[in-house]
C-alpha cells in the first residue's frame, strides 16, 4: 500500500506542478495587461447598459511587443466603428452597448445590458491585479483540491472494486483493492496523456469520461484476474 500511495503522491505533485506553472504564467500575463491598462486606457463609464467616455473617439490604444503592434483597444461609443482593423492579431472594441473581443481568430460579443453602474478606471484595473500572497494561496489550494479529488477517486474506485470482488467471492481486503485502484488511476492518467499528446482531438469532457472509464476498466480487469480465496490485506 505504501508504494501505491507514493505513486499517487507523485501524480498529485506532477499534475499540481504543471497546473501551478500554467496558473502562475496566466496570472502574471494578466497582471501585466492590467498594469498596462491602468496607464494606457481612459475612463469608461457604463450606466444602464450603455458605455460612454469623455475622450475624443474613436480612440485607438495599441500595445506593442518586440516593436510590433500586437493588439489594440478601440473605444468608440458613438457607433462609427463596428469592427477592429484586420491588421491587429487581437484586440477589444468597446461600443456603446457592449464590447467585442477578437482573439485566436474568434470574435466574442459581450453585452452591457445587465450593468447598471460601473466605472472602468485606474482603480478598477488595480483591483484586478493579483498579488503574490494571494497567488501562493491559489497554488496551495490547487494542490489541496487535487489531493482531495484524486484521493476521492481512488476511494470510489476502491469501493467499486471491493464490491466486484465480493460478487466474485474473492477474499481480498479493502486495502488491497484500494491499492489496485490507485495503480489503475495512475495508469489511466498516463493513458489519457498519451491520447492527448497523440492529438486525437477529444474535447475536455470526452477526455474526462475516457479517464474515468479507463480507470474503472483497469481496476475491473485486475479484480477479475483474481481467482480463488486469498489472504486478506
Amino acid at each position: 500500500m505504501a508504494v501505491a500511495v507514493r505513486h499517487l503522491g507523485k501524480l498529485i505533485i506532477g499534475i499540481g506542478t504543471v497546473g501551478a506553472v500554467v496558473m502562475v504564467s496566466q496570472v502574471l500575463f494578466l497582471n501585466g495587461v492590467w498594469r498596462w491598462a491602468m496607464d494606457a486606457l481612459p475612463e469608461i463609464i457604463i450606466r444602464d447598459g450603455e458605455a460612454s467616455s469623455a475622450v475624443p473617439q474613436p480612440r485607438v490604444v495599441e500595445r506593442t511587443l518586440a516593436g510590433r503592434s500586437a493588439w489594440a483597444v478601440v473605444i468608440d461609443t458613438t457607433g462609427k466603428t463596428q469592427r477592429l482593423d484586420e491588421k491587429y492579431s487581437a484586440g477589444v472594441l468597446v461600443r456603446r452597448e457592449g464590447l467585442t473581443v477578437n482573439a485566436a481568430g474568434r470574435s466574442i460579443d459581450l453585452s452591457f445590458t445587465r450593468i447598471r453602474d460601473l466605472t472602468i478606471d485606474r482603480a478598477f484595473f488595480q483591483s484586478r491585479i493579483l498579488g503574490y500572497p494571494r497567488l501562493a494561496l491559489y497554488v496551495l489550494g490547487l494542490y489541496a483540491a487535487l489531493s482531495a479529488l484524486l484521493s476521492a477517486q481512488a476511494l470510489c474506485g476502491g469501493l467499486v472494486g471491493y464490491l466486484l470482488a465480493r460478487l466474485r467471492r474473492v477474499s481480498r481486503g479493502f486495502a488491497e483493492v484500494l491499492k489496485m485502484s490507485i495503480y489503475a488511476l495512475v495508469l489511466s492518467f498516463c493513458f489519457v496523456c498519451l491520447v492527448f499528446i497523440a492529438g486525437v482531438g477529444l474535447g475536455p469532457s470526452y477526455l474526462l469520461i475516457l479517464y474515468v472509464g479507463v480507470h474503472l476498466a483497469f481496476l475491473s480487469a485486475a479484480v477479475l484476474s483474481w481467482k480463488g480465496e486469498a489472504h486478506g490485506a
